[in-house]
């Protein structure tokens, strides 16, 4: 059913106005005493291992913990792609303009894990366009890279480079980066 502009709706159901607010007393009624309230969905309601979501980025399990505390975990491997030719990254251009659409119907092997990839259509169009080299490595590898230049879902006690004043920050003081607080902030780039 699409609740696009509905109203009173619970788990994809429409109800009249006076049934979904008798309801809605119920369920909180009902989760508050069984201890639900407030809680996220168990873990087994889970569609997806632990090991292909996002909390598994933020928040690394090996596949026994996770298992252990109730999630799913996924084995799966991405089949080989099937391809005419294969070559190493290495092999690959510098220069986007000395690559052609050829290569589409190519295998990579990633020089970091060795892990076969294809390049798409339009991520050749894109390189092309924007006159960059191909990737030399897997989308898998690079997605980790990238997750590994992200600051530290940690938050330390700094000062304001400018008025000295106490703020919390991703940056850790070991760190060169000047912070300031919010308004200071706002009235350098105002």
């Amino acid at each position: 059913m699409n609740l696009r502009h509905k109203e009173y709706c619970i788990l994809n159901k429409q109800y009249s106005k006076e049934h979904y607010e008798e309801l809605v007393i119920r369920l909180i009624e009902h989760v508050q005493t069984t201890g639900e309230w407030g809680t996220f969905f168990p873990p087994q309601l889970s569609a997806f291992g632990y090991n292909e979501t996002v909390a598994h980025e933020y928040f690394p399990l090996q596949k026994d913990e996770a298992t252990k505390k109730g999630f799913l975990w996924s084995d799966y491997q991405a089949p080989r792609p099937t391809v005419e030719r294969v070559f190493h990254a290495k092999d690959i251009p510098h220069d986007i303009q000395d690559v052609t659409d050829d290569i589409l119907d190519c295998g990579i092997i990633c020089e970091v894990t060795g892990k076969l990839y294809r390049i798409l259509k339009s991520e050749l169009a894109y390189c092309h366009t924007h006159n960059i080299p191909l990737p030399k490595k897997h989308p898998d590898q690079r997605h980790t890279e990238r997750m590994k230049l992200r600051l530290p879902r940690e938050l330390w006690q700094r000062n304001c480079a400018k008025c000295e004043i106490a703020i919390r920050t991703p940056y850790s003081p070991e760190r060169p980066e000047k912070v300031l607080c919010e308004k200071c902030y706002t009235d350098t780039i105002a």
